[in-house]
């Protein structure tokens, strides 16, 4: 086989192996790029396609309402349900939201902050 030929080859080999390596799920990319990889206030779960924010309330530690934020930003939060989260009372109970791929739900309390449970939707 010539040398060309085998480069040709083992690139090819290459390329259709990385389109097979498992990609990262957005919620996890999201949390490594707001640099909530090691916060207590952020948890993981089902593999990364599920994420927990714990907001700082006026009586308790959590995210500041800007790290909250970073993630809807990376996840494309839709202007519609920060809207609603901005407007809910402590009053209101669990309120949910959903945009593309993703399903969220919320308290908020002034003494405990905002928190949320984000869920990517499968399929």
């Amino acid at each position: 086989m010539k040398p060309v030929l085998a480069s040709v080859i083992a690139l090819l080999a290459l390329v259709a192996l990385a389109g097979c390596a498992p990609s990262i799920p957005p919620i996890k990319a999201a949390v490594k790029s707001c640099g909530l990889t090691h916060s207590d206030f952020a948890t993981l779960g089902d593999k990364g396609t599920t994420l927990t924010l714990d907001g700082s309330g006026e009586e308790s530690d959590g995210l500041p309402f800007t790290k909250e934020q970073c993630v809807f930003k990376k996840l494309h939060i839709t202007d519609a349900v920060t809207e609603e989260m901005g407007q809910t009372r402590a009053l209101d109970g669990r309120q949910t939201g959903s945009w593309k791929g993703f399903k969220a739900s919320w308290t908020y309390h002034p003494d405990d902050g905002l928190d949320i449970v984000i869920t990517q939707r499968q399929g």
